[in-house]
């Protein structure tokens, strides 16, 4: 219970605004990444640290793959609640890649992780992937991608009950 020592009109005036935040998603319980299983695939090593190091501090789960194939065995052996797959790659590229794990794994959302722009790479991108990310990566934009693609409803340990608030002589 939350009980504060206000005057009638300070409680009335706090629970309406309370409840337009509520209203306005201002309250809303933002997804923990803790736990989250994110597969990382790039040819670069650098770039796979760099990447496994914003998320791991963020709770992330994160898993490496150094090329598409790679990636493609990871996918069969774990399942991801996300994939950051790089385009360019030596023997099998990113599109490839999500082709081929998209035969066995349709609902794992793929983003791209690249710094590929032109007008043909983009339009793979939106073909075959879920989203994209420029690199260099930044935290935000990593956390964000999958605070976007992982909602509660992906989390294994979700538990589908909203949070209910009770406030003493608010009616």
């Amino acid at each position: 219970m939350f009980d504060v020592a206000l005057s009638v009109s300070s409680k009335h005036s706090f629970w309406r605004s309370f409840v337009k935040a509520c209203e306005a998603g201002a309250l809303k319980k933002k997804v923990s990444l803790t736990g989250k299983k994110v597969l990382v695939v790039d040819d670069t090593h650098v770039n796979r640290l760099l990447v496994q190091s914003y998320l791991v501090l963020e709770g992330v789960d994160v898993h490496l793959a150094a090329s598409g194939m790679e990636a493609i065995e990871k996918a069969k052996q774990t399942a991801f609640d996300l994939i950051f797959m790089d385009i360019r790659m030596p023997n099998m590229n990113g599109f490839e890649a999500c082709e081929e794990i998209r035969k066995f794994s349709r609902s794992v959302p793929i983003i791209s992780l690249s710094g590929e722009s032109g007008p043909d790479a983009r339009q793979s991108i939106d073909e075959l992937m879920d989203d994209y990310i420029p690199k260099p990566a930044e935290k935000k934009q990593l956390v964000s991608m999958i605070r976007k693609w992982c909602d509660e409803d992906c989390s294994t340990d979700s538990q589908n009950s909203p949070t209910q608030f009770r406030i003493q002589g608010a009616s």
